[in-house]
């Protein structure tokens, strides 16, 4: 998996921080899980994805490979349980330019799904 610069290492640790609802490990991972996704796709790293592409070839395709069965119940313990967790991450990295936000892409649609309904295969 790829590390962490500093720079970005500083920036989730002051968002965990500013906001204790999520551990910055879930931050990391929502930032892995872009690259993940660019990389299931074909895309140059930071190329935009749509909500639903992250969730699927990022999100869900990255905690399967890291944690397998196990994937919902440490996402959940970083303090993500729906996938308006996942947008609040991702609304706070592009506040602070680690994301950015290509029109009204959002995970409209997608919001008020459980994580766990994510990895029903």
């Amino acid at each position: 998996m790829k590390k962490l610069s500093e720079r970005l290492f500083k920036i989730v640790s002051e968002l965990e921080r500013q906001y204790p609802e999520y551990l910055s490990s879930a931050y990391s991972f929502v930032y892995l899980a872009l690259d993940t996704a660019c990389k299931n796709l074909g895309l140059a790293a930071g190329q935009h994805v749509s909500g639903e592409q992250l969730l699927k070839d990022g999100i869900v395709k990255l905690a399967c490979q890291q944690w397998g069965d196990f994937a919902v119940e440490v996402l959940s313990f970083w303090g993500i349980v729906t996938c308006r967790d996942l947008s609040i991450i991702i609304e706070r990295l592009v506040a602070v330019n680690v994301f950015k936000k290509s029109g009204s892409e959002s995970f409209k649609g997608f919001e008020q799904l459980s994580i766990s309904e994510l990895f029903v295969h």
